[in-house]
């Protein structure tokens, strides 16, 4: 007694089959969804947790917003008064460092007039000795040439200091 038979067809609709295979793609499909949407939930969990611990320092840091922009506007105009400030004192500035400038141009001027004066009289006090020329024409050149390198001299430090008290009133007055 057999009771399996050598002779058993077996029937499978192709129908059924991808109905079959539709339904288990389907159930993988919302299996994915739900992994997917459990993911995105814990993220908003996170972000609103997040945005309830920055809300009280954001609040705060806001409101003191006004406050900072009222000190902004007060130091960009002190910035522009200064920069006004400059710009007016600029000109004196570069007037005075050209005047001593020139100060020391004539300071320069006198000293080299010094050392002319005095290299002419010893020459001239050499060459009496070596021509035998007058001692009082050397004397006399040399005494002229230290004079008028003295007196160019005196006339420079004089207009470097008159100089350097115009700068100083100029400075005094720039603050304030």
């Amino acid at each position: 007694m057999n009771f399996i038979s050598l002779n058993s067809t077996i029937s499978i609709n192709v129908q059924d089959l991808l109905l079959g295979l539709l339904v288990i793609a389907g159930i993988a499909v919302l299996v994915i969804l739900f992994v997917i949407l459990i993911r995105v939930l814990g993220t908003l969990g996170k972000v609103n947790r997040m945005l309830d611990d920055v809300t009280v320092p954001l609040k705060g840091t806001t409101a003191e917003l006004p406050a900072m922009a009222v000190n902004l506007r007060d130091i960009l105009g002190n910035l522009v008064d200064l920069t006004d400030d400059i710009t007016e004192a600029s000109p004196e500035l570069l007037e005075s460092v050209i005047e001593a400038l020139q100060a020391a141009n004539a300071s320069v001027g006198a000293v080299s007039g010094i050392v002319v004066g005095v290299t002419d009289g010893v020459a001239n006090i050499a060459s009496r000795f070596t021509a035998g020329g007058s001692s009082t024409k050397s004397s006399a050149g040399f005494a002229n040439g230290f004079a008028s390198a003295m007196g160019s001299f005196a006339g420079a430090r004089s207009k470097a200091a008159k100089a350097k008290k115009s700068q100083a009133k100029k400075k005094r007055k720039v603050r304030r």
